[in-house]
């Protein structure tokens, strides 16, 4: 290479810091990624800031600052965008822009409108992004038409899952769980959840549903089950999950429930499909991209069509479709992700680099 080796590299994830899932985990495991690679990790001040204004402030002025005083050759932002401006010293680049969900119109939180605001700047800056599907690549590169190559890094299964037992029978006597992620976001689609839940209850059939990603909207999530007239009876409001207690939840769960309107992932999906538990699922392009046909997917996004699609999972031998699913998942643990994506990434990543300092420019 055209550089002094070891190649040096920070992460720079100050919005999510110690986050258990979603952006956190997976910039968890882009450091244990790198840890693999012969390379050499500068370290960056870890804050715990919780409030919106300080995340804002460590992102647009101290993550600058660090930039600069640790000098990496390759500096990793796992959160789909990079600082306003930046000081003199000029590190390669690396977005990682898990989706364009919060270029949604029909979804402009006020963290939305500031990551969008920031998109147009960040794509100017960006020597390489990562995304974590083809799906998402396939986005990336026809809404932005960037100037810099996207490549692929998709979510990894946490290690628990690899030691997945297996699911005890349905108890006949109890009703049929069924867990959902929900969230405040409309992409989720939780509030049709809950009246797909409502509706088999009304027409005779004893469901449960167990909600996770919520604990922290029990108001919201109380407001909901109002407005569906779900009975207080066949909702349980998960608390946060250690990976553990989500494979115990699953292993009692008889399906799992994701009609999202859009994902750039949908690492639930994966989860459950690792441990023999089927998905009803809207019909988006990344769901069939991971799973394939192996799933039950919902005519609409609707809350009846959902009913249906859960309807029919719960009175259907899935046998064959979930071990197939199952099989699907071996190419998210860990290690298949870092020899078949991660690495060749960091590969490419090199040869960019090479080109810089050549003087060529990587194609």
């Amino acid at each position: 290479m055209g550089i002094a080796n070891p190649l040096s590299y920070s992460i720079f994830d100050g919005l999510q810091w110690n986050s258990a899932r979603g952006l956190g985990r997976y910039a968890q495991q882009l450091g244990r990624h790198l840890e693999r690679m012969p390379w050499q990790r500068r370290s960056i001040g870890r804050p715990s800031w919780k409030s919106g204004l300080g995340r804002v402030l460590l992102s647009e002025l101290v993550e600058p600052i660090w930039s600069e005083v640790v000098r990496s050759d390759v500096a990793f932002y796992p959160h789909n965008s990079l600082p306003f401006l930046f000081l003199s010293h000029r590190s390669f680049r690396v977005l990682v822009l898990h989706d364009l969900l919060f270029l949604d119109s029909a979804n402009r939180s006020m963290g939305n409108r500031y990551r969008s605001l920031k998109l147009r700047g960040s794509l100017s800056k960006a020597d390489l992004i990562v995304t974590v599907s083809e799906t998402s690549r396939s986005e990336i590169l026809a809404r932005l038409n960037p100037q810099c190559p996207v490549l692929v890094i998709p979510n990894a299964l946490a290690e628990a899952f690899g030691g997945f037992i297996g699911k005890p029978g349905h108890c006949e006597s109890g009703p049929a769980h069924i867990l959902h992620f929900g969230g405040v976001s409309p992409t989720k689609n939780t509030r049709n959840v809950l009246r797909a839940v409502a509706l088999l209850n009304r027409g005779g059939l004893n469901v449960h549903l167990d909600l996770a990603a919520m604990s922290g909207r029990r108001d919201l999530a109380e407001k909901w089950r109002q407005e569906t007239e779900l009975a207080t009876t066949a909702i349980t409001v998960l608390p946060p999950l250690s990976d553990k207690e989500l494979l115990d939840v699953l292993a009692r769960a008889e399906a799992h429930c994701m009609p999202s309107t859009g994902e750039g992932f949908g690492i639930p999906m994966i989860e459950a499909a690792s441990t023999g538990t089927p998905n009803v699922l809207s019909s988006i392009d990344v769901f069939r991209e991971l799973i394939g046909e192996d799933a039950f997917f919902a005519a609409s996004l609707g809350a009846a069509e959902i009913a249906d699609a859960l309807s029919r999972c719960l009175s259907s031998d899935t046998r064959a479709m979930t071990e197939r699913a199952r099989q699907r998942t071996d190419r998210f643990t860990f290690d298949s992700v870092h020899t078949n994506y991660a690495v060749p990434v960091f590969q490419a990543l090199e040869s960019m680099l090479d080109s810089r300092h050549s003087g060529r420019r990587f194609a």
